[in-house]
């Protein structure tokens, strides 16, 4: 195979890799918040709840604690989006408090990627 032809199958594969990253890798919002006592952090129904007080999706990150949890929300923090969403949550009163972690998590490279 001609090398030209090689690199120009090699950059159309690069590119439809780094077109097929899906909106699960936006920017999210790591928080930190204490649950109500008998809440399963990671539960289905408790993070829909969540996600509905808030207005965007709200994903389960790991257990600090049996009351307290991490949690990702759906939102760009460069935005107004977070402060809408954060403001949304607390008055909900789902939550007994909310922290933000103060870092966001970028895109991450398709897993197809290679780094040198």
């Amino acid at each position: 195979m001609p090398r030209s032809l090689a690199c120009l199958l090699c950059l159309i594969f690069t590119l439809s890799a780094c077109a097929g990253v899906s909106d699960a890798s936006a920017a999210e919002l790591h928080v930190l918040a204490r649950n109500p006592e008998g809440v399963r952090t990671d539960d289905p129904a408790w993070l829909s709840k969540l996600s509905q007080a808030s207005g965007v999706p709200v994903r389960f990150a790991a257990a600090v604690s049996a009351r307290r949890a991490a949690y990702r929300i759906a939102c760009d923090p460069d935005t107004d989006s977070c402060s809408v969403a954060l403001s949304r949550l607390a008055a909900s009163g789902l939550l007994d408090q909310i922290e933000t972690e103060g870092r966001k998590t970028l895109p991450s490279p398709p897993a197809s990627a290679t780094l040198h």
